[in-house]
């Protein structure tokens, strides 16, 4: 093979896997929009759907988001800006309920992207995670636990998963150790900051936005 043809042969590799990580990147950004929060869930998913090979590449979170940006582009900004304003008042309202526990939101909400089923993504810290279930306990609220027991805690420090309703949203809430340090955890918003935030992107119309800060890329599979 002459030293051309396999700089051809070599482009158009590189051209053809391009591609897979776009369709990939915009199949999981529609099982997002359909209410699948786990990026990475979406990505495996959206491989087995488009019957790739599990060697095929996976995109990064920032090419899902430009591709989650597109997919809602098709829709009524005004419709969206509604969406947002809501989902963002009632998580506002569930950080006040837990406010004792000082929570940090983060994901859809944050960012702009959310959809009708994004849940509200806060973490808390706890000394003594038997607390939080006992607060919500009290407060007539119906969980479900859903990761690891109260009382142990994982080597990524989280001590449990709780869900439960809260005003037609779903809250995910994690139980992260107070003092296990996460140098490559996405920013998540104290109360005051969210607040502020919210206020601020309300004013501006609020589009969604690529926000590499808020969540760590995940090329690898």
């Amino acid at each position: 093979m002459s030293g051309r043809s396999k700089v051809a042969r070599h482009q158009q590799e590189r051209h053809r896997a391009s591609h897979q990580v776009q369709q990939i990147a915009q199949a999981a950004a529609r099982l997002i929009a359909e209410g699948q929060s786990d990026y990475h869930a979406a990505k495996l998913k959206a491989l087995k759907l488009l019957r790739l090979p599990a060697s095929a590449r996976l995109p990064s979170d920032d090419e899902v988001d430009r591709a989650l940006n597109a997919h809602f582009s098709l829709f009524d900004p005004g419709t969206r800006q509604l969406l947002n304003d809501r989902l963002r008042s009632i998580a506002l309202e569930c950080m006040e309920l837990l406010e004792a526990f000082r929570p940090r939101i983060g994901g859809a909400i944050v960012s702009g992207l959310a959809t009708p089923e994004s849940p509200i993504e806060l973490e808390i810290s706890a000394t003594e995670p038997k607390l939080f279930e006992h607060f919500l306990m009290r407060s007539g609220i119906r969980y479900r636990l859903t990761s690891g027991q109260p009382g142990s805690t994982s080597p990524a420090g989280t001590i449990a998963g709780f869900e439960f309703e809260f005003k037609g949203a779903l809250a995910r809430i994690t139980v992260r150790a107070q003092s296990v340090a996460h140098p490559r955890a996405p920013k998540r918003l104290t109360l005051p900051e969210a607040k502020q935030a919210f206020a601020l992107q309300g004013q501006a119309g609020d589009q969604p936005r690529d926000a590499p800060s808020k969540r760590p890329a995940s090329n690898a599979k």
